[in-house]
């Protein structure tokens, strides 16, 4: 992060990997449904008639300020320095349809990311089918009693840290796992299981 002497500095950063990440933009990414989120959205000024001057040298012409994603940094910050990892529970209702790329069957209002905690419920008459050829990618993933997960073919989940089945899952493409796997229920594959060094069984 390099941009702090900037008066209009949109509070963005260089990722190791070269590409550009912003910690305004992530905290609502992982708070979609929060207040702040919601400020960012509806009143991001175009023009701001405050910043008009030189400023380090720069002389700005009524540029944004970005003071929306300025306080929307310093939450993450300090919600990272108390331990916050940044990953949020994201809960399948299935009040739309079985899409599991549908924002609107799922409890945060969109569809899971790397950063989730994904649930899916006991008691549904619906459950999610991954069917839209892509590569998915959750944090964590539970299947409670009941409940039960449909990847076809051509589709790949990737759960990153553990996978908790008590129900059911039919795997017709790809399911990759990179840590631990509980099993109480049934699991059917009929194509390929990735699991990566260090990943551990657990059958019950």
């Amino acid at each position: 992060y390099s941009g702090d002497r900037m008066l209009n500095d949109d509070c963005s950063y260089k990722q190791v990997t070269g590409d550009r990440g912003n910690w305004g933009i992530e905290w609502n990414n992982a708070n979609s449904g929060s207040e702040l989120a919601q400020l960012s959205a509806d009143n991001i000024c175009v023009t701001c008639e405050h910043s008009m001057g030189t400023h380090e040298g720069e002389t700005k012409d009524n540029s944004r300020l970005h003071c929306v994603l300025k306080g929307v940094a310093a939450w993450l910050l300090w919600a990272k320095l108390a331990g916050w990892t940044m990953n949020t529970e994201n809960v399948w209702t299935g009040n739309f349809n079985n899409d599991w790329n549908n924002g609107s069957n799922w409890s945060k209002g969109s569809a899971p990311t790397s950063l989730d905690e994904v649930q899916l419920p006991s008691g549904l008459s619906s459950y999610p089918v991954i069917n839209s050829g892509r590569s998915f990618e959750v944090n964590n993933l539970v299947l409670e009693a009941g409940a039960r997960l449909q990847i076809n073919g051509g589709n790949t989940l990737q759960v990153n840290k553990n996978l908790e089945l008590n129900s059911s899952i039919d795997n017709y493409s790809q399911l990759i796992d990179n840590e631990n796997i509980s099993v109480s229920g049934n699991v059917l594959y009929t194509k390929a299981l990735t699991l990566n060094v260090f990943t551990t069984w657990q059958v019950r």
